[in-house]
């Protein structure tokens, strides 16, 4: 006998964070609502397909702090540092998350590859003159020593990363038009990431935790009597969250004659619509077979 779910129980069994995300990804056709009546319900054998189908992966603290080294390097490489001492912290910030969602995409599509199909991707981590690309730089496939990577010969393939709930690929007019000129084939791949908006605070708090000595079961930093006595500042005991790993969605990837010219978008104001190419995430081509039909052009 079918189960059914209300919203805020499908969004508690999915264990999302809001309600929000649940509607975002039904928009996007990847859930099944069913309405009966005034409500809307999801069968728990739906729910239970989308999270099967789901490539999750977890990213360590090694990985996010490869992802934080070359995001805070990208910022001074190129950003002027005149523009770094002008602007305010949040704008800042913004640029690290900016370059840390793409870092940490391209990682989790490697660990995928890698775990799935004993593909090696290498994307680039080096700084150069110029901004570093989102495309796939190099590859070995099963059979070659692990050492030896070739860049792909017909195929480019650039990583997209997004924020979770975020359920729509967007590429700008420009890029898609300027690769249409080009005697490649292109494919997009999908990756949510779901970064706290505080990381750069939570890892702060943790690096101060190891200065000052604190051991990892005493969780909050403990009052500081000398700032009381010295300069009269009252420093109560605060907690600061841990970082826990990233949790990170392949979910899926597209080829660039499939993505539909930005027009009329589901959920989007027709004044707030941008130039530009998109497909929904429901669209997007998933699942074994999907995957290894992309593998043969590699």
């Amino acid at each position: 006998m079918t189960q059914w779910l209300t919203v805020e129980e499908a969004r508690a069994y999915l264990e999302l964070p809001s309600a929000t995300y649940l509607n975002s990804y039904v928009e996007a056709g990847e859930l099944a609502e069913t309405r009966r009546g005034d409500s809307v319900v999801f069968s728990q054998e739906e729910l239970d397909r989308w999270r099967s189908e789901r490539n999750l992966f977890a990213l360590d603290m090694r990985d996010y702090m490869k992802c934080l080294h070359f995001a805070v390097g990208s910022l001074y490489k190129y950003c002027s540092v005149a523009g770094c001492a002008t602007s305010n912290s949040s704008e800042l910030a913004k640029v690290v998350d900016s370059f840390m969602l793409q870092k940490l995409g391209e990682t989790a599509f490697q660990k995928f590859m890698d775990k799935n199909f004993k593909i090696f991707i290498k994307f680039e981590f080096e700084f150069h003159e110029e901004v570093v690309s989102q495309e796939v730089k190099e590859i070995a496939l099963p059979g070659k020593w692990l050492s030896v990577y070739n860049p792909p010969e017909r195929l480019r393939l650039t990583v997209k990363t997004i924020e979770a709930g975020n359920s729509r690929l967007v590429v700008p007019e420009s890029e898609v038009e300027h690769r249409r000129h080009h005697h490649l084939i292109d494919v997009y791949v999908m990756v949510r990431v779901e970064l706290p908006p505080d990381h750069l605070f939570r890892v702060l708090g943790e690096s101060s935790r190891l200065r000052l000595g604190i051991r990892r079961e005493e969780t909050s930093l403990p009052r500081f009597e000398y700032l009381e006595a010295d300069f009269g500042i009252a420093a109560e005991e605060v907690l600061i969250p841990q970082l826990e790993p990233i949790q990170v969605e392949i979910v899926g990837y597209t080829w660039l004659s499939e993505l539909l010219e930005g027009g009329v978008q589901p959920g989007i104001p027709a004044q707030e619509l941008q130039p530009g190419y998109y497909l929904s995430t429901g669209n997007l081509r998933r699942g074994d077979l999907e995957w290894r039909k992309l593998i043969e052009l590699l």
